[in-house]
């Protein structure tokens, strides 16, 4: 299986990917979604967007927060996984 994180060339295709997801993808999902909100016709299409705005807000931080913390992400997984490196374990 691929390793997105292992060094080389796919891992810097995978964290160009990334970024370009997160900075270009989904704030531009974000801004839509707060233009859509705003220009709502009525109240009951403002209370049908906001929600939406408030769930792709939160992903679109969450995707941030790995970015900027990348190597603490790998690291916890690694020390939770650690059973997964056994030599008896089966691998999922």
């Amino acid at each position: 299986i691929w390793n997105p994180f292992d060094e080389g060339l796919r891992y810097w295709l995978y964290r160009f990917y990334s970024i370009y997801f997160v900075s270009i993808v989904m704030i531009g999902r974000v801004m839509s979604l707060f233009v859509r909100t705003v220009t709502a016709e009525n109240f009951r299409g403002f209370l049908q967007e906001f929600p939406l705005l408030a769930v792709e807000a939160a992903d679109t931080m969450k995707g941030i927060a790995f970015l900027v913390h990348r190597v603490e992400v790998l690291e916890l997984s690694n020390g939770f996984n650690w059973e997964r490196h056994l030599w008896g374990t089966p691998q999922i």
